[in-house]
């Protein structure tokens, strides 16, 4: 899940995840499909 999160913060991605929980503590900006 880290190298997921660390790919989307230095790309500036939204991720799309049901896992949102998890990409959120990360820092991650997410979209719940």
């Amino acid at each position: 899940m880290k190298r997921i999160a660390a790919a989307a913060l230095e790309h500036g991605l939204k991720l799309v995840t049901r896992n949102v929980a998890h990409f959120i503590l990360l820092g991650v900006e997410c979209i719940r499909p």
